[in-house]
């Protein structure tokens, strides 16, 4: 009687403490602190101000993925075809729930929309989520040194940006972060893998290929080439390269986000054969770059976005770099 007394005085303690008992009450409560992360990172960046930017993508060619039959784990001698992955930012959580393993590769350039994509997958699957599904958790994989094994470091993640899984669990003896990543309750995003060294990208994906479970990773498109390169690739993952913004998307984004006249711009960017809307329209191709410049260009900046065609009508040979420093440094001066 005693014990039994004392083990239902410490659950309701853990209960009344905030801190989970089982392992699915942790799976419960790090999904719904997950879920007020990425939120508040996404009003910090005014992410959904006026709209999520659009983020769309393709399938990748065939030398940059594992076959068919293993991603859509086919019965030996069975060669299926290609799944239907193309899609946009609206529909990521569909796209992804027709990956039979949950492995997916997302490549893109510099500013493509990587981040903002695997955070509003996290979102959809969040917010869909059945008790059993494991939670997505993402991290940045660029401190990650592959010669641990990716379950202990992520183990390690789980402790330091939520210290309340490092409590021992009373049946197990380890402590909830281990128990949640050992037992699959944990979807690793991990975002970044380009901003390792070449050599530790090499050696991240050779330990990636040995994993098993859902997993989600992203990279540039030319690091991650060159790092699978004369080796095998992420087993059992399609992958897919994230497009440019069209002209027609900044078109429709900009004009909403302040009252400044961006017309001439807008106009220039879907001008065949000018020089300076061809710049433009090179720079503006990616959701980071949009975004800087409505920051740089907002009513509060007092700033006429017309300056950046000025800047390129005093250049002999325009260059898009001119006006990415440019726009980092309108930001940059906005943010000090």
């Amino acid at each position: 009687m005693l014990v039994a007394a004392s083990i239902a005085i410490e659950a309701a303690g853990a209960r009344t403490s905030g801190r989970p008992s089982t392992l699915d009450e942790a799976a419960g409560q790090l999904a719904k602190a997950v879920h007020r992360q990425i939120r508040s990172e996404e009003e910090q960046r005014t992410i959904r101000i006026p709209y999520v930017l659009p983020v769309r993508w393709h399938l990748a060619p065939n030398r940059l993925m594992d076959s068919w039959a293993n991603i859509r784990k086919a019965l030996p001698g069975d060669e299926p075809g290609p799944l239907a992955l193309d899609g946009d930012i609206s529909f990521v959580e569909m796209v992804y729930r027709r990956i039979p393993t949950g492995r997916l590769v997302i490549l893109g350039g510099a500013g493509a929309g990587k981040t903002v994509l695997v955070g509003r997958l996290a979102l959809a699957l969040l917010d869909d989520r059945k008790p059993d599904e494991p939670v997505p958790v993402i991290v940045n994989v660029a401190s990650w040194d592959p010669s641990r094994r990716l379950s202990d470091w992520m183990v390690d993640q789980l402790i330091k940006d939520h210290p309340e899984l490092a409590i021992s669990m009373s049946d197990a003896r380890s402590d909830m972060a281990t128990e949640l990543v050992r037992s699959g309750r944990i979807l690793p995003i991990l975002d970044g893998l380009d901003e390792m060294p070449m050599q530790r990208h090499v050696r991240a994906i050779e330990q990636l290929k040995l994993t098993d479970g859902p997993i989600v990773i992203t990279s540039r498109a030319r690091d991650y080439a060159a790092a699978i390169s004369g080796r095998d690739v992420v087993r059992s993952a399609p992958t897919i390269e994230l497009d440019n913004l069209s002209p027609d998307d900044v078109a429709n984004y900009l004009p909403r986000t302040s009252a400044l006249p961006w017309s001439e711009i807008l106009a220039r960017i879907q001008r065949p054969g000018d020089q300076i809307g061809t710049v433009l329209r090179q720079v503006l191709s990616t959701p980071l770059m949009v975004s800087l410049a409505r920051t740089a260009y907002s009513g509060a900046s007092g700033r006429d976005p017309q300056e950046l065609v000025n800047l390129l009508a005093q250049q002999s040979n325009p260059n898009p770099s001119v006006v990415e420093r440019q726009l980092f440094a309108a930001y940059m001066g906005l943010r000090s």
